[in-house]
């Protein structure tokens, strides 16, 4: 017999896609600062969708991820924006020979091959502190329109169920959050996620020194950096993301991994062992790639693999408050 959700104490979240509209900020960036004119067309002679556009950008953050796993979110997008704009341009850090799947055939990064050895993409990783600089062959301008675009990523929208689900939640469950979102940016994220309304108090007394701020839902705050999460995007880099999590989730709170459910947006193989929420925002294009980014059969794998399945947030929260309604806890 399927445990309730209500018989379990955390959720751990991730954010882009569940908590923020990061397919809408993208495609946004994208619009804003195009790969392509509206008169230009890519490599295979045709233009774009948004669509395109997303799924274009998608491919090159997951291959840079697992390059420079170490590197911040905010360099490895205006990096992927920089390697976007030179490939539809024709010019290619690193290639290998395209598998027919990618709109840059056969000028696809090999995500497998480590660092690339190019002096230009060797040139745009930064000295300290993983900063950006100037690459040859590209203007200050040039880099600062890559900057501006990571920037407008990182200001993608909550959904609009988002505040109102996390403050519902947070009454029942103590609520992880899994970030990409560098520490220095999070807190603006945080800030736009916090409902008016303040949420209950945490579960347990010995939450409440975590990081996470008095006006938060969040019980504890967990950036990608420090959870290898970058660290490419395969099904065995998902499960050791997943394990040192719930390592850390039993080191600080006390709660181990049976009271824990993953809420994400692209859902968790089967092969992490974890029971696991998927929400399935409508009109998503990335979410049914798996979590991660692992490749997928789409939909209907991820209806097979999560043990509940729920269009927003809000429906999962109804979904608690309808088992306690019916004392379920």
């Amino acid at each position: 017999m399927q445990k309730s959700l209500t018989s379990h104490r955390v959720l751990v979240l991730d954010v882009f896609g569940t908590l923020i509209n990061v397919e809408q900020g993208i495609k946004s960036a994208l619009s804003t600062y195009p790969p392509l004119s509206d008169t230009q067309k890519d490599t295979s002679n045709r233009q774009w969708s948004p669509n395109d556009a997303l799924l274009a950008f998608a491919s090159v953050e997951k291959d840079l991820s697992a390059q420079f796993p170490t590197m911040s979110y905010t360099d490895l997008l205006a990096l992927a924006h920089r390697t976007l704009c030179r490939r539809v341009s024709g010019i290619s850090d690193d290639t290998s020979q395209g598998n027919g799947n990618d709109p840059f055939e056969g000028e696809k990064t090999d995500a497998g091959a480590g660092p690339s050895t190019s002096a230009t993409t060797e040139e745009v990783l930064a000295g300290k502190g993983g900063e950006m600089k100037s690459a040859k062959g590209t203007s200050a301008q040039e880099d600062d329109e890559h900057t501006a675009f990571a920037k407008h990523v990182l200001a993608s929208p909550p959904f609009p169920d988002a505040q109102d689900g996390l403050r519902r939640l947070a009454r029942h469950f103590q609520l992880v959050v899994l970030s990409n979102v560098d520490k220095s940016g999070w807190k603006q994220m945080e800030e736009m996620l916090c409902s008016p309304e303040p949420s209950a108090p945490p579960l347990t007394a010995s939450s409440t020194a975590i990081n996470a701020s008095s006006s938060s839902p969040f019980s504890i705050v967990l950036h990608a950096q420090d959870q290898l999460s970058s660290a490419g995007n395969t099904d065995s880099v998902s499960r050791t993301v997943v394990n040192d999590v719930l390592k850390t989730i039993h080191s600080t709170i006390d709660m181990t991994p049976d009271q824990v459910i993953v809420v994400s947006h692209s859902f968790v193989p089967a092969s992490v062992q974890v029971r696991s929420v998927w929400i399935e925002r409508e009109g998503s294009v990335l979410g049914v790639r798996g979590f991660g980014g692992c490749e997928s059969n789409g939909s209907e794998e991820g209806k097979k693999t999560s043990t509940w399945h729920f269009s927003t947030l809000s429906e999962l929260a109804d979904a608690v408050e309808g088992e306690i309604d019916m004392g379920k806890v």
